[in-house]
Parts: C-alpha cells; sequence; structure tokens
C-alpha cells in the first residue's frame, strides 16, 4: 500500500524521490519543506485516534490478512 501511496506524495510536493544508482539501484523518499509541515498536524491526529477509536487487532492475530 505505501508504495502505491508514495507516488501520489511525490506529485502533490509532500516528498521527494531520489534514486541512487547501484548496482543494486536504490530509491529513496525524503519529506519536503511541505511534507515536514505536516508532521505536528499528523502527530496531533494519531494521538486523537488512539484516544478515540477502537484498537484493531494487528495482522498476525488476525491470521496475517
Amino acid at each position: 500500500m505505501l508504495s502505491e501511496r508514495l507516488p501520489e506524495l511525490s506529485a502533490a510536493g509532500l516528498t521527494v524521490r531520489e534514486v541512487e544508482p547501484g548496482p543494486p539501484v536504490t530509491v529513496r523518499y525524503r519529506l519536503t519543506p511541505d511534507g515536514t509541515a505536516l508532521m505536528p498536524i499528523l502527530s496531533e491526529l494519531a494521538g486523537w485516534a488512539s484516544r478515540h477509536l477502537p484498537t484493531r487487532p494487528t495482522a498476525s492475530r488476525r491470521g496475517g490478512r
């Protein structure tokens, strides 16, 4: 799922894709200043979710799905 979202985040200007030639070829993503500016907001959202949303079992406890 993350591999599907990273190009979308790059297109929105929140991440930058950097390719280092290999071998092996290495692809890295880093946050842009706009992406970094979202960190406090995402932290608050994560805190809200942990306080208000029911906990869900992890994948390992759900049979790996």
